[in-house]
């Protein structure tokens, strides 16, 4: 990011500015997304030749989203913030953290957004995250931008991008929520391929499984289990949930299925005990789990693309919660996690207790996906300061503290369960209370710095 600031603030022409920037998205997204190459080519029966073509042509178009970066930096031209002056070398440092949130805004909302590789991620369970519970990922990537772009304006802004990570790390200082009463939880990680889990044939053996997980741990307040882990009725998941409930002892069971339900089916998550809920999934995946413009679409890339379950319904609830007796949850399924507004109205809904996630990572195999997934994970605990319990038929499955760190975690690819505590959180942090309010201040006080700053240095010139 560094490097691209510098490069940008070498040129006055839009042109460059414009294709400097896509060069710098089509290295970050051809190594950050490359996974999509796995889905289509192991799980869409799509031929190598074509899956890298899918995937080089996704990858230039979020690269031209970042283009617009240097778009926003070379124009217009009589105002560009950028010159020999130290007042509008800061300046430009201001405008740039600000261009920079806007362009992951766009990218977190534009056709339905793909809000995967913030730069606010990179920081998350470090010194550096403390903005991440007033101003969400966000507010972090307007730090780690400004942070970027001082580095490589002279040695006059270190100052100021250290006294910037001083402010961040005595805000991670502070505390917005508080512990409650303990609360034992299990994850049941199966670890079995995405073909065994399909086949109607072994869906008895997968319960099973996870049956047998289950009887391994000690009476737990709440056991977890994947994403999707049976297609089935609610009724039919709730009569065997029951059953694993009378052999273990546990209070409550959650697990993901595909739900079926009249004639239509939901990506849908139950939890099941003393009381019960379900919570069916609103955010769907782009072209996994349903096909946009699906008539026109769908027949342009049958013999193309086949993936599995890509004709899903979404829920005409809005609810987002899990609250049962004496435990409120919000939920996330997978690729939900990743955007932090959705997952702030959960907790907001539900006045959650905790944070549960369930996911099916084995889409992507060894890639660099689970990871980032898990990474997202931590983030949305820190966000709101409140424990995350994920579960992930392959892994990463685990469990983060309120502070965004690990608490447990297991080894990917392996069949294994997970134990541990987690607290009962009270209170709301900034972000969740206000959301994109702050942020939007944050945006405004930078912006108007720049514009501030420049407008001295220009009436310094002047005399």
């Amino acid at each position: 990011m560094a490097g691209l600031y510098y490069l940008l603030n070498q040129t006055d022409r839009l042109s460059k500015g414009f294709c400097y920037a896509w060069l710098f998205g089509v290295g970050k997204f051809g190594v950050g997304v490359s996974w999509v190459y796995v889905a289509l080519q192991q799980y869409g029966d799509v031929a190598p030749p074509l899956a890298t073509f899918f995937v080089m042509l996704f990858v230039g178009l979020l690269a031209l989203i970042t283009g617009l970066v240097g778009l926003a930096m070379q124009w217009p031209k009589d105002r560009r913030l950028d010159n020999s002056m130290h007042i509008s070398r800061l300046a430009g440092c201001f405008y740039f953290a600000v261009v920079w949130v806007l362009y992951e805004l766009i990218r977190t909302w534009l056709f339905t957004g793909f809000p995967i590789l913030d730069a606010g991620y990179v920081t998350v369970g470090t010194w550096l995250d403390g903005f991440a519970p007033i101003f969400g990922v966000k507010g972090v990537s307007f730090v780690v931008a400004f942070v970027a772009a001082a580095l490589v304006s002279g040695w006059h802004l270190l100052a100021c991008a250290g006294g910037v990570l001083v402010l961040c790390s005595l805000a991670g200082l502070l505390s917005f929520t508080e512990r409650g009463e303990a609360r034992q939880i299990g994850i049941a990680q199966i670890n079995i391929s995405l073909n065994e889990k399909w086949s109607m044939a072994t869906s008895g053996a997968t319960f099973r499984i996870y049956e047998q997980l289950s009887q391994r741990m000690k009476a737990k307040d709440l056991v977890l289990w994947s994403e999707a882990a049976f297609v089935t009725t609610r009724p039919h998941l709730e009569e065997a949930f029951a059953l694993v409930r009378a052999s273990t002892g546990h209070r409550y069971i959650a697990g993901g299925y595909l739900e079926a339900a009249n004639e239509q089916r939901y990506n849908s998550l139950l939890v099941y005990g003393e009381d019960s809920a379900n919570y069916r999934k609103l955010r769907l995946v782009p072209f996994g789990e349903r096909v946009p413009l699906e008539s026109f679409l769908r027949p342009l890339l049958s013999g193309f693309v086949e993936v599995p379950h890509s004709s899903l319904d979404v829920s005409d609830s809005n609810s987002r919660s899990l609250n049962v007796a004496g435990l409120r949850l919000a939920a996330a399924i997978c690729y939900e996690a990743s955007f932090e507004f959705d997952t702030r109205d959960a907790v907001r809904q539900s006045d959650a207790d905790a944070i549960v996630v369930v996911s099916e990572d084995a889409w992507f195999g060894d890639s660099l996906a689970p990871h980032q997934n898990f990474e997202m994970a931590r983030m949305r605990a820190r966000e709101h300061g409140r424990y995350v319990i994920r579960a992930a038929n392959s892994g990463i499955s685990g469990i983060v503290g309120p502070d965004g760190r690990l608490v447990a975690k297991a080894p990917q690819f392996q069949r294994t369960t997970l134990e541990g505590t987690v607290h009962t959180m009270r209170g709301a942090t900034p972000f969740t209370r206000y959301g994109s309010l702050l942020l939007a201040m944050l945006l405004a006080a930078g912006f108007l710095t720049a514009v501030v700053l420049r407008g001295f240095e220009k009436r310094q010139v002047a005399r």
